[in-house]
Parts: structure tokens; C-alpha cells; sequence
């Protein structure tokens, strides 16, 4: 069976970053950020407003290491 991957919603996101919604939407807009994960493929519902921004945790830490150029990462999203 196939492991499940661990979600974060945009609200984590922004904490940890320390970032506004707004924000962190714009960078997807734009191509800086990851886009957010498809819900339907990992088979989950999806839902309105804010909730609808998740991302795994994996993409999340690659985006990291991308954008800071090290692997070695201080912000992990786990």
C-alpha cells in the first residue's frame, strides 16, 4: 500500500515563513511558489476558501531547498 503523503495547509505555511495568504497566492500566481497539491489525487476533498491551498510536505521542502540553495534546511515543513 502506498504511503500516504503529510499535508500542510497555507495558514502552516504562512506561520512558518512568515508570510500573509496574500502572499503566499501571489508566488503561486507568479510561478515562485509550488502550486497547490490536486486534491482528487490523493483523494481527499476538496474544499472552499483558504482550505483549498495545501501542499505535501515533500514539495514544500523542495521548494525550500531550491530557494535557499541548501539541503541542509533550518525551516522544515516535515
Amino acid at each position: 500500500m502506498k504511503e500516504r503523503p503529510l499535508f500542510r495547509d497555507i495558514k502552516y505555511v504562512c506561520e512558518v515563513l512568515g508570510r500573509s495568504p496574500q502572499t503566499i497566492k501571489r508566488w503561486v500566481k507568479k510561478g515562485a511558489f509550488p502550486r497547490p497539491c490536486n486534491h482528487s489525487e490523493f483523494g481527499l476533498a476538496r474544499l472552499g476558501g483558504t482550505e483549498a491551498y495545501m501542499w505535501t510536505t515533500d514539495d514544500l521542502n523542495n521548494w525550500y531547498a531550491a530557494f535557499t540553495g541548501k539541503n541542509d534546511l533550518s525551516i522544515k515543513f516535515f
